[in-house]
């Protein structure tokens, strides 16, 4: 929890999340999952399947806009993400992004009522890992 907190204020203040941090919860999330076989397949197959979506926004979109729509750190962020939840369905692909950009779309709505002006950059982490939570606490409490 401390670390998923540190990513959320690096990327809140300083608009980049640091490799140090990345790798830290990929480390983290490869550990608190296990090695068993069953479980490694899942789970490898779900860091590369939940990144592809923003790997096309990454690229694609970023080719269209001639600039970064989304930050590297925040694809790195998401390949843990995704080994922790592990593939089950494209429908739990679908919905980690649905509440990620609903959140984000909010966010940016609400902030442009306040201050009634455009926002330059979005911090996505914290968007990233409150749709990773609820995601996961809703697994957590499926199985019981």
């Amino acid at each position: 929890m401390f670390l998923i907190i540190s990513i959320i204020i690096c990327d809140i203040k300083r608009s980049t999340i640091p490799n140090s941090l990345n790798f830290l919860f990929l480390f983290f999330s490869i550990i608190f999952k296990g090695f068993t076989s069953e479980i490694v397949e899942k789970s490898v197959l779900g860091a590369a399947i939940y990144i592809l979506p923003i790997i096309f926004i990454y690229g694609y979109l970023s080719d269209i806009l001639q600039k970064e729509v989304i930050g590297f750190g925040d694809i790195k962020l998401i390949l843990g993400i995704g080994y922790i939840l592990e593939y089950k369905s494209f429908y739990e692909i679908y919905l980690y992004y649905l509440i990620a950009f609903s959140i984000a779309s909010c966010y940016i709505f609400i902030s442009w009522l306040i201050f009634s002006k455009k926002l330059k950059k979005i911090p996505f982490a914290p968007f990233l890992l409150i749709s990773f939570i609820y995601l996961y606490v809703r697994k957590f409490y499926e199985l019981y």
